[in-house]
């Protein structure tokens, strides 16, 4: 079992701060994420971590907030 909780992305409006979505990747094995885009609408890429003996990835998962 990992010592943090599941990954949560979550979608703010960008003049209030106010969180406006959410959507938990509970299998998504990361502690850290850097560099969030998203290229086309349609995906997002980011560089994630898990932890300081786990070597950065590159992850590309389709845009939940997308439509």
């Amino acid at each position: 079992m990992r010592p943090w909780a599941p990954a949560v992305l979550r979608l703010f409006d960008t003049e209030t701060f106010a969180q406006i979505d959410a959507v938990t990747y509970p299998d998504l094995d990361i502690e850290e994420a850097f560099d969030l885009v998203s290229p086309d609408g349609e995906s997002l890429a980011f560089i994630g971590s898990g932890g300081f003996d786990d070597p950065p990835r590159l992850f590309v998962l389709t845009n939940p907030f997308d439509g």
